[in-house]
């Protein structure tokens, strides 16, 4: 779907894992490579991409990112370590209800 939309300043990877398929944005500044953004979407439906995660990243020693699927979650990398994690909506009701930590109604 985003195929050819690469451009100096963006980058765009799309990703399934599982049932879930996430669309990864990455924005590259002008000040460097060691400085980007990377914003994470989720498709809900084949019409319609939800914003699940924004991340700044500071000093970091490539501009690479690397995906990682473990069912239907991805690991997002940099140089071999995992920056953060994006989990299915549904899976993170799941893992919600099931803390220890959750919110009292």
């Amino acid at each position: 779907m985003f195929t050819g939309l690469e451009s100096a300043s963006a980058s765009f990877a799309e990703v399934a894992a599982g049932p879930a398929r996430y669309l990864f944005v990455q924005l590259m500044p002008y000040n460097g490579l060691s400085r980007f953004e990377c914003m994470a979407y989720e498709q809900i439906n084949p019409d319609f991409w939800h914003l699940r995660a924004t991340f700044w990243f500071h000093a970091c020693r490539s501009s690479t990112l690397d995906f990682r699927m473990q069912g239907s979650s991805v690991d997002v990398q940099n140089a071999g370590e995992t920056l953060f994690s994006i989990h299915t909506a549904a899976e993170k009701e799941r893992r919600e209800s099931e803390s220890p930590f959750k919110k009292s109604e």
